[in-house]
């Protein structure tokens, strides 16, 4: 036999003897699954939902990131003259208010600590006395951004090179108008702070900066401000000793400034708030407040408004305690004559 016709003879031979199993296998048993084709069901309501999420963040990063890298928006000195200003200028109505206090009130140190120590119940109405000094201070500084105004003239005075004037306006709409000279030197500014017939001179060199009524009365101001937080430092001196520090913070919401000041003296810790709710005649100041005397604190709110004096033949200021309507008047400051 040839090659060919012996594999033709051995591939019969196994087909015969192989087992024929397909008979066994029940086709009606096996389940074959349809092959599934993808629909794409457009909702577009869903397509609406996804769209405003993916914009909602885009917009969120682009804030986010606005406000990381750019300057705070809350932040109200934005160039040098208005640093400088700011510190000069509430130094001085602080050093002004000071003197005023120190020749008006006679009562000893000593005295007054005792009384305030030795009270079971502390109230607010004990501290307005320490407190009214700064509301002079706030009625100058706090106000509608836009109506705070940092502008620089031509000095008229021989004596300094630069000069520029700081405008706003009080609780009883009137304007307050402060000028300050100065001289630059070795990167540091000397001048003085001009309002009505009241001059202080000035030093200002890196962050601190220093007015003084004499050797030994003066207010030191240093600036620790973040990139973030407009802050100052504000220790007073007076007969050379040093007799209390006050931070203060100014921001802006809305546009308008606020501040937030802590006044420590005597181991009392005055911690105010203060704003300035905005009417069509006479404005207010709207105060949270908490104070610390050594163990003992107290914390709520006030608000302060002016109240026509005819003995004074100007404002004073009224304080109005929580929901009773109890008050009580207190100076105005040292404004420049009659403000009704």
């Amino acid at each position: 036999m040839k090659r060919k016709e012996i594999k033709a003879f051995i591939r019969q031979k196994a087909l015969a003897e192989m087992p024929e199993v397909i008979d066994r296998i029940d086709l009606d048993r096996i389940t074959i699954e349809p092959k599934k084709r993808k629909v794409f069901n457009f909702n577009f309501g869903d397509f609406i939902k996804f769209a405003s999420g993916i914009i909602a963040l885009v917009v969120t990063g682009f804030i986010a990131y606005n406000a990381f890298f750019s300057d705070n928006s809350n932040l109200v000195l934005s160039t040098n003259t208005e640093v400088l200003g700011f510190q000069t200028i509430t130094a001085a109505v602080l050093l002004d208010d000071a003197k005023l206090v120190e020749l008006s009130y006679s009562a000893p140190l000593e005295v007054t600590e005792l009384q305030m120590t030795t009270q079971e119940v502390m109230s607010i109405e004990d501290y307005v006395g320490d407190i009214n000094p700064y509301m002079h201070l706030m009625e100058t500084i706090i106000n509608d951004n836009d109506s705070v105004k940092y502008e620089e003239f031509v000095s008229d005075d021989e004596n300094y090179t630069y000069a520029f004037s700081y405008t706003s306006t009080d609780l009883s709409k009137n304007p307050v108008t402060y000028k300050v000279y100065y001289n630059l030197s070795e990167e540091m500014a000397i001048g003085k702070i001009k309002f009505g017939e009241k001059e202080f001179s000035f030093d200002a060199k890196n962050t601190l900066t220093t007015v003084r009524i004499d050797s030994e009365n003066y207010i030191t101001v240093s600036d620790e401000s973040t990139t973030t937080l407009q802050k100052f430092k504000y220790r007073l001196y007076q007969n050379g000793l040093k007799m209390s520090e006050n931070d203060l913070e100014i921001y802006k919401v809305n546009n308008n400034i606020q501040v937030r000041t802590r006044v420590m003296k005597n181991g009392l810790s005055l911690n105010l708030d203060v704003k300035r709710e905005f009417f069509n005649e006479l404005d207010e100041f709207e105060v949270t407040y908490e104070i610390e005397n050594q163990t003992n604190m107290i914390h709520g709110n006030f608000r302060i408004n002016l109240e026509f004096d005819s003995e004074e033949n100007g404002y004073v200021y009224r304080y109005t305690f929580g929901n009773n309507n109890g008050g009580m008047n207190q100076p105005r400051g040292p404004f420049m004559g009659p403000r009704a």
